[in-house]
């Protein structure tokens, strides 16, 4: 039985080894930047609408 978990363990650690070293990997690092630059903006854009409520607020305020 230990045999088998070392063999399959290493089966999938060298098919792993072996798919990370064709287009898999650029695919997943495209796929990570995309992501960050999307977080990124999308952040981004929530603090500039959260912004101008506060203004728009503040501007109400006054204005009574």
């Amino acid at each position: 039985m230990r045999l088998f978990a070392y063999y399959a363990l290493h089966t999938f650690k060298n098919q792993l080894r072996k798919l990370l070293k064709t287009w898999v990997l650029l695919f997943f690092a495209v796929c990570l930047l995309l992501g960050v630059i999307i977080g990124i903006g999308a952040a981004t854009i929530e603090d500039m609408a959260y912004r101008a409520e506060m203004e728009d607020w503040e501007e109400w305020e006054n204005w009574e």
